[in-house]
């Protein structure tokens, strides 16, 4: 069937008027939902806190920090070598959640709800953060590096805000936050 010019400008201007209208909806939409998934707090895993957990926890970690500033001995001497240690991710968040000096440490850096998770030698970090004035669920993923004098640290690649990835400039700005505490 044959269509009018007249018909043809009708309906590409509701066309237009679809493409006006649904397309900042769909937008606002999209950002709720980026918005809702940020906030969203996964439950919280079971920690053991008991104080045999904390005893292991506690001894589990010294034996670490010893072999590291054994190795840092050794590099400041001349004898670098190489080193292992093992943690195991319970223990981790065990201390936590009981350690004075780590929740001093993440009262000060605004962080609820931490979480660590160790897998295939990576570090993923988790928690509710302070970010741009607004608390959202913020985890960060990235391995654990002997630095030049023996101290291990967490240099972020990957970040999410909620479910979504975060733009270079936020895992950059986590990068340093992590760097710096």
């Amino acid at each position: 069937m044959a269509t009018t010019s007249r018909e043809d400008g009708g309906g590409r201007r509701a066309v237009l008027r679809v493409f006006i209208v649904g397309v900042p909806l769909i937008a606002l939409g999209a950002l709720f939902w980026l918005f809702r998934s940020a906030r969203e707090v996964p439950p919280e895993p079971p920690v053991d806190t008991t104080p045999r957990a904390v005893a292991r926890a506690e001894a589990q970690v010294a034996a670490a920090v010893r072999e590291v500033d054994a190795a840092r001995r050794d590099a400041r001497a001349g004898r670098a070598r190489p080193y292992r240690i093992a943690v195991r991710q319970n223990d981790v968040n065990t201390l936590l959640r009981t350690d004075r000096r780590a929740k001093k440490l993440l009262k000060r850096h605004k962080v609820e709800r931490p979480r660590i998770e160790i897998k295939n030698g990576r570090l993923k970090a988790s928690g509710l953060v302070s970010l741009q004035g607004q608390r959202l669920y913020v985890t960060a993923e990235g391995p654990v590096t002997p630095g030049k004098d023996g101290r291990l640290g967490f240099r972020p690649t990957q970040v999410w805000v909620g479910k979504v990835r975060a733009p270079a400039r936020v895992t950059r700005d986590i990068a340093r936050r992590a760097a710096r505490a």
